[in-house]
């Protein structure tokens, strides 16, 4: 299991247009094979920056969603129609248990 890190920085001006994306897509994150848990979180500095924080059973499964969210096909939006949305690039980070 790991923990998948995903943060995006909306443009000034975008944030209704992503929140409408986001509510209409979040629930295919959530069904992927292998998701076990998503949250979303802003950032109370900069509410333009959202986080998102899953379990995930393996780097590559998180991945292997990833490339399918780069073109999931007819009448999903993909990250390429989202990317004009977006200040800066995407930000992940994985992190596995430390066993502390």
């Amino acid at each position: 299991m790991v923990v998948a890190i995903f943060e995006i920085e909306v443009k000034e001006g975008c944030m209704d247009e992503m929140e409408s994306f986001l509510k209409g897509t979040l629930h295919d994150t959530r069904g992927w094979p292998g998701c076990y848990e998503l949250s979303s979180f802003a950032d109370l500095e900069n509410p333009n920056k959202i986080m998102f924080v899953g379990k995930w059973a393996s780097k590559e499964t998180h991945q292997e969603y990833l490339e399918w969210r780069a073109d999931p096909g007819p009448g999903t939006m993909s990250l390429d129609e989202v990317a004009p949305m977006l200040a800066s690039e995407p930000i992940a980070r994985y992190l596995a248990p430390a066993g502390f």
